[in-house]
């Protein structure tokens, strides 16, 4: 392994496998099912880049190195993110009568997608195959127009599952999974129908509901009719029309569901203009194939300099060292809330005291009641039920000043940002940010990005500050939208519904994200995660442009500003959005006002937070990142969460982030480590076997409750530069209760068996007739089975609820043999055996006369599989000795 060289320079290692000579070869038959023989052996550490020739640089210890180049693969990330190239486009027309038709491209039969629109509802052609929906109410409405609108679109009449990504939270969404169109819950923004046929393939249908100016449009169903309806909102009731042209795209076809989606968010792009791109026009950013270190649950808001080097040590000593660092919230110079009332920066209630005390025994008393009342009765109830009602009077009454006071001094939710320089724990005293980060790279991190709220902190910009009155803030009330309200009640009650927030005006954005971002990068900080995303909306009321373009200003306005900060620092220019990799995360960020305005943002959290003391979230997060992963993956780079390598449920999370094709990082506190199970994630250089695409669910079960219909396993595919991947789960037994609106058990868990085929792998080359044969080789067992046929289910297993097992999905080659004996020997590359993803170590496999040849990347055993013990192996152009390779005859 060479550190600090350029990529052309950077050592290159291969393995070259001799197989038997000719004279000593014979008949040998494999028959199905029988465990293969395999073969193991020690590598070199090497680097990341792709190993073309001969290098015999000995193994090194891991030492940090401040100008070490970032390393990725020569295979383009492009070529896989667009969608699997196997699906076939089924045209989209409108009968007379106003019925949806897809014709399946097979049988040239028309397949009815919706039973029967409304009169309103206009249709155009959208390009991509999919078909554009509007609505034109202007005879109906008048020229004042309306605000809000409710359009309904029919049944998807000949579905028998439906996928639906819709919002649980005002931050995230999460999966549904329904027979009857009448069960899409509201706030469903991106739909997948699976139409079953019994003589060809299935079809899928995908849906978008989309952004036209002010208006956002999304799904719900109709339970009395088990219809879907188009709503479209404003946000603002003074933002009025009569005709939205672009409401929702459809797209449609057989082979994968993936291209369906694909070509439906593809058709988005275009009739909104570009207000977003899809994650093919967006470089992957380097950091991504490097392992990470996240402060949040590792300290909280307590994070400070101390920490985060301590932090970082530790890992970097036991052997896991972190290449990408985030800096969490805590680092930023915020007020203390109750600073912005005591300065009149809103009015008081007349009755309102600064005084109230209750830290008497009858206050107790009466605070535990009330917990449990909200816990029991108003959390789960809807948003005008009585008892919703009755809390709305008392939270805006009664309780007003002692809520206030709560928020407060047990929460951050009621700061805003008084200044963009770091606060005292970072400068001051001879102390900088720009020492820490400088102090970071020294040591061997490669990447340091800080968080902030996209208004600046969760109560947004200080009105009161003298370094925020430039930016002219005022203090702004939420008007959330209906249809948000209905998910979540509690928006009507929470920190900003009592005081507000300070509000940015469209045309002051620009300049605030620049001081903000400049500051920043100047301090040496490589990029930004960008948090509170989808809190944004309520506050987009008045200004003329309704919610969605208020949010839309906010994200370009910060994307354009993170552009021209840190892309410069990679040599870009902040310009055109392709051109730099740009190390930006997009976070609570769920409804469609801002994932349909990501022009740049490349990455984007995938769900919910990793709650490490809520046990009941863990499989549920599973699950979620995965689901959303279907829509959320032709938007930007998938990114899982951070996890806890010491956790009851850190061997699951470690699996699933291993596989997601995304960012691999932890929270751990510092010193708080499981570095056996980090091993099997992170090389000793610190780079992470990345997946090439993002992890999703396999077609077995993308339309099956993976985690309540107690029998079917989540498996999630993915693909390496030579092998797939297959990782299944038994997420079973635990859910979001969307009514009582928190993770719950459920109390039956069992066992599950699960069986894994190559044709998981939804790409061309795994499925039948593309001209393999596979060695399929597991993770937990070791076990591995070959050859296997691409439609031959095998390695049946069975896991345990919490349990999981990551299947490497190798092709077989065939190596010629000198002589006479023309049929060759057949052998695979099964890649680490001991990582995680393992099978992402092999770079390329190919055969020479008479030897088996594979290109690595990485440290540890090297396993392969092939039908003869071979005559000799070389690493490096050296041969081994016997006693570094272990052959099973079995």
């Amino acid at each position: 392994r060479t550190c600090g060289r350029r990529r052309s320079e950077a050592a290159r290692n291969s393995m070259k496998l001799p197989v038997l000579s000719a004279s000593t070869l014979c008949a040998l038959a494999f028959a199905t099912f029988v465990p293969a023989c395999s073969l193991q052996m020690h590598t070199a550490a090497s680097s990341r880049t792709l190993l073309s020739r001969i290098s015999r640089t000995p193994p090194r210890a891991h030492q940090p190195n401040p100008q070490m180049t970032l390393l990725t693969s020569t295979v383009p990330d492009k070529a896989l993110q667009s969608p699997t190239p196997r699906g076939s486009i089924a045209s989209i027309s409108v009968s007379p009568d106003k019925f949806v038709l897809a014709t399946d491209p097979a049988t040239n039969q028309p397949r009815t997608v919706l039973d029967r629109l409304s009169r309103r509802i206009t249709h155009s052609d959208a390009g991509h195959g999919a078909i554009l929906l509007g609505f034109d109410d202007t005879r109906d409405v008048g020229p004042a127009g309306r605000s809000l609108f409710a359009h309904d679109l029919g049944r998807i009449i000949e579905s028998d599952r439906i996928l639906t990504g819709s919002r649980i939270k005002r931050w995230w969404m999460g999966p549904v999974v329904s027979k009857r169109t009448g069960d899409v819950p509201v706030e469903s923004q991106f739909l997948l129908a699976r139409l079953p046929s019994e003589t060809g393939e299935d079809m899928y249908v995908a849906m978008v509901g989309l952004i036209d100016g002010a208006f956002r449009s999304t799904f719900a169903g109709n339970k009395l009719t088990d219809n879907i309806i188009l709503r479209t909102d404003s946000g603002d009731g003074d933002v009025r029309t009569g005709r939205v042209r672009a409401g929702a795209v459809l797209a449609a076809g057989t082979g994968s569901p993936h291209d369906a989606v694909h070509r439906a968010f593809a058709a988005a792009s275009d009739a909104m203009d570009g207000a977003f791109r899809l994650r093919e026009d967006k470089p992957v950013p380097e950091s991504l194939d490097f392992f990470g270190w996240c402060t949040w649950d590792a300290v909280y808001s307590a994070v400070d300099p101390d920490s985060v080097r301590k932090g970082v040590r530790t890992l970097q000593e036991g052997g896991a060292p972190p290449a990408f660092l985030i800096i969490d919230d805590g680092w930023q110079s915020v007020d203390q809330g109750e600073k912005n009332r005591l300065a009149r920066a809103f009015e008081q209630p007349a009755d309102a005291s600064e005084d109230d005390k209750t830290d008497n025994p009858l206050a107790k008393m009466a605070a535990g009641l009330l917990s449990k009342l909200y816990r029991n009765v108003v959390e789960p109830a809807p948003f005008n039920s009585r008892p919703a009602r009755f809390w709305r009077w008392l939270s805006q009454g009664p309780l007003r000043q002692n809520l206030i006071k709560f928020f407060d001094e047990q929460t951050d939710f009621s700061k805003s940002l008084v200044d963009f320089k770091a606060n005292s724990k970072f400068e001051g005293g001879g102390k900088t940010l720009r020492s820490l980060v400088d102090d970071l790279k020294a040591s061997g991190v490669r990447s340091v990005t800080c968080w902030h709220a996209i208004g600046g902190y969760w109560s947004g910009v200080s009105p009161v500050s003298e370094h925020m009155a430039a930016f002219e803030p005022q203090w702004r009330f939420p008007n959330p939208a209906m249809d948000l309200l209905m998910v979540e009640p509690a928006v009507a009650w929470d920190t900003a519904s009592f005081h507000g927030v300070g509000a940015l005006k469209p045309d002051a954005m620009p300049a605030f994200y620049n001081r903000l971002h400049a500051y920043l990068a100047d301090s040496g900080v490589d990029g930004v995660k960008v948090d509170a995303q989808s809190g944004l909306s309520p506050f987009g009321t008045g200004l003329g442009s309704g919610a969605p373009g208020y949010v839309r200003a906010a994200v370009h306005a910060m994307e354009d500003s993170a552009a021209a900060n840190f892309g410069r620092r990679r040599g870009g220019d902040g310009g055109d959005a392709g051109a730099t990799p740009l190390p930006l995360t997009g976070c609570m960020c769920h409804s469609t006002e801002n994932l349909l305005s990501f022009r740049r943002t490349p990455m984007v959290r995938a769900g919910d937070d990793f709650y490490p003391k809520d046990e009941a979230s863990h499989h549920v997060h599973i699950a979620t990142v995965a689901y959303n992963s279907v829509f959320l993956s032709h938007l930007a780079n998938c990114d899982w969460d951070m996890f806890q390598s010491v956790n009851p449920a850190a061997p699951l999370h470690a699996a699933a982030r291993a596989v997601s094709g995304g960012a691999v990082y932890v929270s751990d506190p510092p010193g708080q480590h499981d570095f056996k199970l980090l091993r099997q994630l992170v090389l000793p250089d610190g780079s992470v076997l990345r997946a090439k695409t993002t992890g999703r669910p396999t077609i077995d079960c993308l339309f099956e409750d993976v985690s309540r219909d107690g029998k079917t396993a989540l498996k999630v595919w993915n693909v390496n530069e030579v092998n797939g991947v297959v990782a299944a789960f038994n997420v079973q037994g635990s859910e979001w209760n969307r009514r009582l609106r928190r993770f719950m058990n459920m109390p039956a868990r069992h066992p599950i068996s699960v069986e894994v085929s190559p044709s998981l792998v939804d790409l061309p080359s795994f499925q039948p007739g593309g001209g393999h044969e596979f060695a399929i080789h597991s993770f937990r067992s070791g076990a591995v089975r070959a050859p296997v046929r691409a439609d031959e289910a095998v390695a049946e297993v069975s896991l345990t609820p919490g349990d999981f097992d990551i299947f490497v999905v190798a092709p077989i080659h065939t190596a010629p043999t000198p002589g006479a004996d023309s049929r060759g020997v057949r052998w695979a590359a099964l890649g680490l055996v001991d990582m995680m993803n393992g099978g992402g170590a092999v770079r390329e496999a190919h055969s020479d006369t008479g030897s088996a040849v594979v290109r690595a990347a990485g440290s540890g055993r090297m396993g392969l599989w092939a039908e003869r013990r071979p005559s000799g192996v070389e690493l490096n152009g050296l041969r081994l000795a016997d006693a570094d390779v272990t052959f099973d005859e079995q």
